[in-house]
């Protein structure tokens, strides 16, 4: 019987079709003890059982534009309060174990930017300052010290500001709070000084560039007076202003990058003199001005993460006591840029610069950061503000510079088949993505723990639609098969050194090449007859028949067997079923969708392999599945000891199951709604129970997790999100902890997502 979890040197692909939706609505799940009981659960849900490393979303306000975070309550724990602008308010998150009570909003006025927490009044509890950039106000909010705030009151700026920035400093020293606002229209600054008991003083207007977004306030001569810092966008420039004993004035423009619009302040290389951090709207990356002293700065250094910087946050993530950078994305620079639901960190190198830049997932569009311990571990953890979906995302610090959320790495236009392999011969597992839009093969090579270093795509000839892998002539390495595009052909492509591969070879499927194209959307890599070497069998869906391409031993495929078979084959499956020691085929057919008049029933069906490359007809069984299936696993799930099928039906948002029986037969299928347009379902123990268990992966953003209890029933699904526009799922122990890890290709963003699993 062919094993469930990733064979040594032996991979199999089935062919997804691409689908991003615009809408994401409510998944419909199955849940509870029973097997066909149905709960509604949103495609945002957090998992109940937490066997993958993927962050965690609630919910709150409308359009959420900024998170803070800190312990409103006195509990120890930091809680959570959105900035909501479509809501006009902030939703207060209190931490309870492991998660956060339903969100409690609070009206805050019109057009929410950014805000603050701080002891304002001096009674030991936390407040909540808010700019609203429509109304040229402050609003605050007074904590009661059990999580909860008073009615809300204004502090008035003058008219024409458009607040933009908010930060808390003792500008007078007088041991209380005062506020500092960048009022991005008027060109100034507000200075409103507090008295420590919530009340603060009528605006100082301070003159600085053109459009101030960004500030910060701190020591950076090393005496006990503050000095200001604030990023005029418009002037691509900071003003530095110092206290003169009667006021602050501006002593210094320094010019820095362009479109700069936060800045903050931190030691990167250990001179005990601040440096200035700045990111720049306009090109993309950050601008590093090494403090020299006495209030001074070198010229800016430029140093670029892998997309254009929204937010930022300057700390030690990695425990090396070392400033690093974590970022939210945006798409791209310009006025139509959008927050780009990921994040990078960069380490600090100890010599004021980054290095080893990752990217992972972020809520999405998020736009708010914050950075704070959220578990209790003392490591910083991030969270954010995600716009689009009204969530606050947290993700967790691994305490060595990596995040649990899906790590990314590029992969090329429209990916969708993938396939797993060891293409170098270094026992990593290494990963192959066809990039339908590209005429491309992505090839990543695993590192062994989690991370793949992207090598230089193999380009063909016409966009690929189906992959598989194994080593074909013996050489210790897993090789290439593809399937372009109408072509009557597969490519073969051998390895090489180095994760390269050779000059292609091409192999007919049919006799000639006349009549409609073959159109594969599946293929395995089997030995077919019993020689030990590995054979090619293809699903011709436009032909209606399977091609076994015979392996001579060196990886060519002289010899070829046609077998008429079920209509529409759309996943092949070889495996010995009935223990004669011969490969026997398992394939899911259906109506062809392009021929109106075909009326075909989807099943599955079952050949036996006659041990030569074909297979015998009067075996042929066929057992019903649901209508329009897309692909199909084998494996066995009911834990009879006999193959299961698992049908994907993407748009009745379900799997079908079809329990293997005796006399190597199949029961009709039953139906398991799994969520909303499901692309692929891997069979996997993921918690190490002796059980194959149920990982589907949803177009709409999630993979979903359903365990099983044996004899095809399954516990509440577990929803692990990633973003919308996934089309294909890879399941595999990447990193040796001996447990399974996911892998999803995401067509939507044109790249492949990374969670790593294990025990929690």
């Amino acid at each position: 019987m062919k094993k469930t979890c990733v064979p040594k040197r032996r991979y199999e692909v089935l062919f997804s079709v691409p689908g991003i939706l615009a809408a994401m609505i409510v998944l419909v799940l199955t849940s509870g003890c029973e097997l066909f009981e149905e709960t509604n659960i949103s495609e945002l849900s957090n998992p109940i059982h937490r066997v993958f490393q993927g962050r965690l979303t609630y919910a709150v306000g409308e359009s959420p534009y900024e998170i803070l975070v800190g312990d409103l309550n006195g509990d120890g724990l930091n809680d959570l309060v959105t900035l909501n602008w479509g809501a006009q308010t902030a939703s207060v998150l209190l931490a309870k174990a492991g998660a956060f009570e339903a969100a409690v909003d609070y009206p805050v006025g019109a057009s929410p930017r950014t805000g603050l927490m701080r002891d304002l009044d001096g009674n030991s509890t936390l407040d909540i300052a808010v700019v609203n950039e429509t109304l040229d106000q402050i609003t605050l909010l007074f904590g009661n010290g059990d999580g909860t705030f008073g009615e809300a009151r204004g502090l008035t700026l003058p008219a024409g500001s458009r607040p933009y920035n908010i930060i808390s400093q003792d500008l007078d020293s007088d041991g209380f709070p005062d506020l500092l606002t960048a009022n991005a229209d008027a060109d100034s600054i507000s200075v409103l000084v507090g008295d420590g008991n919530g009340e603060f003083l009528e605006p100082q207007i301070l003159p600085v560039g053109q459009q101030p977004t960004g500030l910060w306030a701190g020591q950076l001569r090393g005496d006990a007076v503050a000095e200001i810092v604030v990023a005029n966008q418009a002037s691509n420039a900071l003003s530095v202003l110092e206290f003169d004993g009667i006021n602050y004035v501006q002593t210094n423009l320094i010019p820095c990058g362009n479109g700069p619009r936060f800045v903050t302040a931190s030691n990167l290389n250990g001179d005990a003199h601040l440096d200035l951090i700045v990111n720049n709207l306009n090109t993309g990356d950050l601008s590093i001005l090494l403090g020299l002293g006495d209030g001074q700065f070198s010229t800016e250094m430029r140093y670029a993460l892998p997309g254009p910087v929204a937010r930022f946050e300057v700390a030690d993530f990695t425990g090396d006591t070392l400033p690093d950078v974590i970022a939210l994305l945006f798409t791209k620079t310009g006025e139509d840029r959008q927050p780009a639901s990921l994040f990078s960190i960069a380490s600090g190198d100890g010599t004021g610069g980054f290095v080893n830049p990752a990217t992972y997932g972020a809520g999405w569009r998020a736009i708010g950061l914050a950075v704070a311990d959220m578990n209790g571990d003392t490591r910083l953890d991030m969270v954010t503000a995600d716009l689009s979906r009204s969530t606050a995302s947290v993700v967790y610090n691994r305490g060595n510079g990596t995040f649990e959320s899906d790590r990314r790495f590029n992969l090329g236009a429209l990916p969708g088949p993938a396939v797993l392999a060891d293409f170098n011969q270094d026992d990593n597992t290494d990963v192959a993505v066809a990039n339908r839009d590209g005429n491309s093969i992505s090839i990543l090579l695993g590192a062994g723990d989690g991370t793949f270093v992207v090598k230089n795509p193999l380009l063909v000839t016409a966009s690929p639609q189906t992959l598989a892998a194994a080593d074909l002539n013996q050489d210790g390495r897993d090789d290439l098969v593809v399937y372009l595009k109408q072509q009557y052909v597969v490519w073969v492509y051998l390895a090489s050194d180095g994760g390269a591969f050779q000059a292609p070879s091409v192999y007919n499927l049919l006799e000639n090449n006349q009549g409609p194209a073959p159109q594969v959307m599946s293929m395995d890599l089997e030995d077919i007859n019993g020689d030990t070497h590995v054979d090619i069998v293809a699903g011709n869906t436009k032909r209606d028949s399977v091609s076994v391409l015979l392996n001579n031993g060196t990886g060519r495929f002289d010899d070829r067997v046609v077998t008429e078979v079920d209509n529409y084959p759309l996943a092949v499956d070889v495996r010995d079923v009935n223990y004669d020691g011969k490969a026997d085929l398992i394939l899911v057919s259906a109506s062809d969708p392009e021929v109106s008049t075909d009326g075909a029933e989807p099943r599955v069906a079952r050949w036996f392999g006659n041990g030569d490359g074909s297979f015998d007809e009067e075996s042929h069984l066929r057992f019903s599945t649901g209508a329009g299936p897309r692909a199909m696993k084998v494996a066995d799930v009911s834990g009879n000891g006999r193959p299961d099928a698992v049908t994907v039906h993407t748009g009745a948002d379900s799997l079908y199951l079809l329990k293997g029986v005796s006399n190597t037969n199949f029961a009709p299928g039953t139906k398991l709604l799994i969520g909303e347009n499901p692309v692929m379902v891997e069979l996997a123990d993921v918690n190490r129970d002796g059980k194959n268990d149920l990982i589907c992966a949803l177009n709409v953003g999630g993979v979903v997790v359903r365990f099983s209890r044996g004899n095809m029933e399954f516990e509440a699904p577990n929803n692990f999100i990633v973003f919308p526009g996934i089309a294909n799922l890879l399941v595999a122990d990447l990193n040796k902890d001996q447990y399974p890890d996911l892998i999803t290709i995401n067509a939507a963003k044109g790249d492949m997502a990374v969670i790593l699993g294990g025990p929690f």
